[in-house]
Formats: structure tokens, C-alpha cells, sequence
């Protein structure tokens, strides 16, 4: 039993009870998760430990003002130019290095938001099985496979393989079809059809490995194909994200001033 037994932080000097300590199996770590925090910061961000605590005792968002609740939603927001404060996670997301670029996505999130739109599909979508494959009219040769469920001839290196070898019949692009339809509640075809799309419909971005493409959804309507960077922007498109990407765009542009 630890209830009550204390132990000597070796940095802030003072005698604190053992769960306020970080443990590594049997062995309890002689400085305390607070100045471990503080410590931690301070190497990452390049700044003093006084500074780290400073930041770390506002109770408020400094870009949205929302109160922190707990810790871990503190973060100190940090670009190429150096510490910026500390923000929500949210608003971290959003702000990313608050480049004239990062500017562009936000204000173009909130114009998406505040367009008119409906469901893509103008339904409430019902889950559906594969239709409409497409045929092949050639075999596969050495080091191609056949994709059962595009029908496309491709490398083996487009399917996935178990440890054994073993590829599997549906190709990398496709599995994320099927899984995609399964969440969104869409059809295999829908899903495929969606993710022909090159560029953001939102910020009109290149989809990229680092941002991908992803369904941007609400409920059960879908409204488009986004990069990763908007759909966290974007989140469920409530008021209160209305106001956080508001009061990012005056954050970036008070930075740039």
C-alpha cells in the first residue's frame, strides 16, 4: 500500500505523495510528473523551466478562450519562430505553423461550413453491397495480380500480404473501400467513385501520403472528400468550431503583423 507515504522530489525540493511520481516497473523516478512535465517542455520548445510553468498555469485557451479542464488539453503551441503560448489541442491542430498557407485552409474551412450543402448523396445511406465491377479483358502476368473487387491488374506490391506470403484477392485501395463503406453506411462503388478525386473539395489541396483524403461526414450525410488537415479543421461543424476557426484566423493574422 502507497496511500500516504511520500516521497522527495529532487528538483522542486519538496516532499510529495508517491502517485504524484512517474514509476518504471518497481523503481519510483526521484523527480515528480510536474517538474518532469516542466523539464520535458523546456528541452522540446527551447524554452526556460519559469517560462514552461508560466504557460502551464493558465487556466484559459490563449487563441479560444476555452477553459482547460484537465492538463493533458494544454499545449504549448510551438513554430518555426518559436513558442507562441499555450492553446487547446484543438486550436494547436488548427494554428499548425500559421503560415500564410494554414491561413488559406482555415478561412477556406469556414466558407465551406458556411456554404450551402447537402448530403452528397441526398439520402440517408443505406448499407449496400458491391455492385457495378468493372471487367478486365487481359490476364494477369508474373508479378500481377487481379483485384476481384475493382478488377484492375496490378503489382503484387498493391496488396497487402500476410507473413506467410499470402496476398490477399482485394487490392490496399480497395480494402479501404470496403472498410470506409462499412463505416459511412455508402456502397463499395460510392466509395470508390469518391475516392477518384484528387484535390480537397474544400481547400483544394493535393492529396498527399502526409494529408490524405478523407470522407468528411455528419451523422449519417456525407459532404465531400477533404484533406486530413481540413477535416480536423472542419471537425462536426458546430457553432463552437465556427467560433474556434474565427478566433484562429485573428490569431494567425496578429502573428503575421
Amino acid at each position: 500500500m502507497t496511500v500516504g507515504i511520500t516521497r522527495h522530489c529532487s528538483k522542486c525540493k519538496q516532499d510529495k505523495l508517491v502517485n504524484m511520481f512517474g514509476r518504471n516497473g518497481r523503481y519510483i523516478y526521484s523527480v515528480c510528473k510536474v517538474c518532469k512535465r516542466l523539464r520535458m517542455a523546456a528541452l522540446r520548445y527551447g524554452i526556460s523551466i519559469e517560462h514552461a510553468r508560466e504557460l502551464y498555469n493558465a487556466s484559459f485557451c490563449m487563441c479560444c478562450g476555452m477553459k482547460f479542464t484537465e492538463q493533458r488539453f494544454q499545449h504549448i503551441h510551438h513554430t518555426a519562430k518559436g513558442c507562441q503560448g499555450v492553446v487547446c489541442q484543438s486550436c494547436n491542430h488548427i494554428l499548425h505553423q500559421e503560415t500564410v498557407k494554414d491561413l488559406r485552409r482555415i478561412e477556406a474551412c469556414l466558407d465551406f461550413i458556411q456554404s450551402s450543402r447537402k448530403n452528397l448523396f441526398g439520402r440517408v445511406n443505406p448499407q449496400a453491397t458491391v455492385k457495378g465491377a468493372s471487367t478486365t479483358t487481359r490476364s494477369a502476368r508474373f508479378g500481377e495480380q487481379i483485384c476481384n473487387a475493382c478488377k484492375r491488374i496490378l503489382p503484387l506490391d498493391a496488396f497487402s500480404a500476410n507473413k506467410r506470403g499470402w496476398h490477399k484477392h482485394q487490392c490496399k485501395h480497395c480494402c479501404v473501400c470496403f472498410l470506409q463503406a462499412r463505416i459511412y453506411k455508402l456502397t463499395f462503388a460510392e466509395v470508390y467513385t469518391l475516392r477518384l478525386r484528387e484535390v480537397c473539395d474544400c481547400c483544394g489541396c493535393v492529396f498527399t501520403v502526409k494529408n490524405f483524403a478523407a470522407i468528411h461526414h455528419i451523422q449519417d450525410q456525407v459532404l465531400g472528400l477533404v484533406c486530413d488537415a481540413c477535416n480536423r479543421c472542419l471537425g462536426q461543424e458546430t457553432q463552437e468550431q465556427v467560433q474556434r476557426l474565427t478566433a484562429c484566423v485573428t490569431w494567425i493574422k496578429t502573428m503575421m503583423i
